[in-house]
């Protein structure tokens, strides 16, 4: 007997290792003991292919072909899961051999392989960080919340703000079902800012994450889940808001006024206090402001008004501060630390520094009547301010003094210094003369006073000579027993009651006669021409009498206007018995190149008259003798004793033809030959 040395049975190796949720493998092998007689088939199950499954369904071994015993590799995969369900050991089963004619094989018990499969989930609530801070204006933050694996059960997981002064959270809870793929959904948390009126600065609170609850998941209420840390931002900050000045304090008096409040409510009474920089522009009342903590008075607002201050300077307009002092307070830590804002203010100057010169009380005169005028100061000089006086003519007005001073900070400045303008006298027909009293610029070391220029005074002196015709003349002849025309004009006086320039003409001194006797008169000006002065004389009728000068000139400036010319006025003959005859010496109108005011005179005329020296009467000459009987004749001659202005015709006739008779009956005389002795 040959004894059989092999046995039929199926070799199955141990699991070469775990296999793992994430996809780790692991193999066995499998081969025959012993050469079979026919095909062996052995059929590989996962008894939880939740955890494990096998690469193949089956292994074969063929009969004869030398595979019995060669190694088949199985491998097993783990299966993932979303539950923290732990390592989970899981069985390979491996089914009894199959073989159509080997009778060995298929009476054996083929090992089962044993596996375990290692969990990759563990159960925890994922927080997320906030996503930023929260803010005291409600600005909010989110964190999300899911969990990392899949609960047996519903899990509900409930949120808390550690400090619902600082910030609240929504919604309270959140729930993930089970089985429903909404376990590892974020789901959004909100955390709301909550505001408060202090200056607490940034708070940390916590968002607290209560133990997660599920009636069957044992192992989510096992878990501790993270607490979320959020900071409210403040959005108070300990502050003295002041507002801007309302507008500029003046000198005459208006205020101004600001505003304090406080930006945060205070953990005590804060005191603010406020002093002006200068007090000589600007005062403030009140000198200081308390805000109460917790009552609702920390914002609203307390008026502070500033004065502005007089001075008597023009200063312009100065600038001051009202000083912030720093808060004062018992409790609150903030506050005392702060510097508020100082509040800029502009006092506006109502001085204007000038130099106040009235107008003149009146006019000067030539006759020495004075004017005066006054000068003060608009505001204080910071130094001694003084004006210069000068007249601008001299030959018109003189001043009082030269200069006028006013002291600084004396109180002299505002009170009137009077100056008094007094008229100069000239012997010029000028006119009314305006004038100046020139006023010069300030001299200070007054940087407002010394630039100024200053008005000057404008002032007439009233003249008192009028160029005119002014002459009081007389002419009275007595001839014949004839009396002639008398001329009288008296002078005239002007509307204050002086005299007026003129040309003056004295009284004629007589009559001319035709036999050549002459008269005369003077002439003269009343008033000092500004140029020389020209006036032309001529007779109305040169038949009766002539002019001599025919021209009479004054020199300006030379003190002869005054000296009398004299005019020589001589009688003109003629052979008429024209009686004593009037006539004219004309006086020409005034000629000057400059003077404006004799050449716009009409001197008076000077009427004279020439006494006539001739008689009508015939003149007739004694007989040549006697006449005789005896024819001889006897003669006489006859002559006019003036020019006839016609012919004259005499009559000759004898008385007595008996005795005598005349050789002609008429004689004619005519202006050419009355002189000439007709003979009878």
């Amino acid at each position: 007997t040959n004894v059989d040395d092999e046995t039929a049975s199926v070799i199955v190796s141990a699991l070469s290792g775990n296999t793992q949720e994430d996809g780790t493998t692991g193999t066995f092998t499998v081969k025959l003991a012993s050469d079979p007689v026919d095909d062996v088939t052995i059929g590989l199950t996962s008894q939880d292919t939740g955890e494990g499954t096998v690469s193949v369904s089956a292994v074969t071994f063929g009969s004869g072909d030398s595979t019995w015993n060669v190694l088949q590799t199985v491998t097993v995969i783990g299966v993932d899961d979303f539950n923290d369900d732990g390592d989970v050991e899981f069985v390979i089963h491996t089914g009894t051999p199959d073989s159509a004619t080997d009778a060995k094989y298929p009476a054996l018990t083929v090992v089962d392989i044993t596996g375990t499969n290692i969990d990759d989930d563990t159960a925890s609530v994922i927080v997320s960080a906030a996503s930023g801070d929260t803010e005291e204006d409600g600005t909010t933050a989110t964190f999300t919340v899911k969990l990392s694996s899949d609960p047996y059960d519903d899990v509900t997981i409930a949120f808390t703000s550690s400090d619902t002064t600082e910030g609240t959270v929504s919604p309270a809870a959140v729930t993930f079902g089970s089985g429903d793929n909404t376990w590892n959904v974020n789901q959004q948390v909100t955390v709301t800012g909550v505001d408060d009126v202090r200056d607490d600065g940034d708070i940390q609170y916590v968002i607290q994450t209560g133990t997660p609850e599920s009636s069957s998941d044992s192992a989510y209420p096992l878990l501790t889940v993270d607490d979320v840390t959020v900071t409210n931002v403040d959005d108070e900050t300990a502050s003295v808001v002041v507002s801007a000045i309302s507008g500029d304090t003046q000198e005459d008096g208006t205020a101004a006024t600001f505003t304090v409040k406080l930006a945060s409510d205070p953990t005590d009474d804060v005191t603010v206090s406020f002093v002006s920089s200068d007090t000589t522009e600007g005062t403030v009342s009140p000198s200081s402001v308390t805000f109460g903590a917790g009552d609702n008075t920390w914002n609203v607002n307390q008026q502070v008004t500033v004065t502005g201050v007089d001075d008597n300077v023009d200063d312009d307009d100065i600038q001051f501060v009202i000083q912030s002092q720093t808060p004062t307070s018992s409790g609150d830590a903030n506050y005392p630390t702060l510097s508020p804002d100082d509040v800029t203010v502009t006092n506006v100057d109502d001085e204007s520094a000038s130099v106040i010169v009235s107008v003149a009380s009146g006019s000067t005169q030539e006759d020495g009547t004075t004017a005066t005028f006054t000068v003060k100061l608009s505001s204080d000089p910071t130094s001694e301010v003084v004006v210069s006086l000068t007249s601008s003519d001299t030959t018109e007005g003189t001043l009082s003094v030269a200069a006028v001073t006013f002291g600084a900070g004396d109180s002299t400045w505002n009170v009137n210094q009077q100056v008094t303008v007094t008229g100069v006298d000239d012997d010029v027909d000028d006119d009314d003369v305006e004038y100046s009293v020139v006023t010069g610029m300030p001299s200070s070391s007054d940087g407002k006073y010394s630039p100024l220029t200053v008005t000057d005074v404008t002032l007439t002196n009233v003249d008192d000579e009028t160029a005119e015709c002014d002459c009081e003349r007389s002419i009275r002849e007595h001839t014949g027993g004839r009396h002639h025309r008398h001329l009288h004009r008296e002078a005239r006086f002007g509307p204050r009651g002086r005299r007026h320039d003129s040309v003056i003409l004295t009284s004629i001194s007589g009559a001319t006669q035709e036999d050549g006797t002459t008269a005369t008169f003077d002439v003269k000006l009343a008033s000092d021409p500004v140029d020389d002065i020209t006036i032309g004389l001529s007779s109305s009728n040169t038949a009766e009498g002539t002019v001599n000068p025919a021209t009479l000139t004054y020199t300006a400036g030379s003190g002869a206007w005054n000296v009398n010319q004299q005019v020589t006025v001589t009688g003109v003959d003629d052979d008429v018995d024209d009686g004593d005859i009037a006539y004219t010496i004309v006086t020409a109108t005034p000629v000057s190149t400059s003077d404006g005011k004799y050449p716009a005179l009409s001197p008076d005329d000077v009427t004279v008259t020439n006494t006539d020296d001739d008689t009508a009467t015939i003149v007739v000459s004694a007989v040549s003798g006697n006449t005789q009987e005896d024819g001889t004749t006897a003669t006489f001659g006859v002559t006019l004793a003036s020019e006839p202005t016609a012919d004259v015709t005499l009559t000759v006739a004898s008385q007595d033809t008996s005795e005598g008779t005349v050789s002609t009956g008429t004689l004619t005389f005519t202006a050419m030959n009355f002189e000439t002795a007709q003979t009878v």
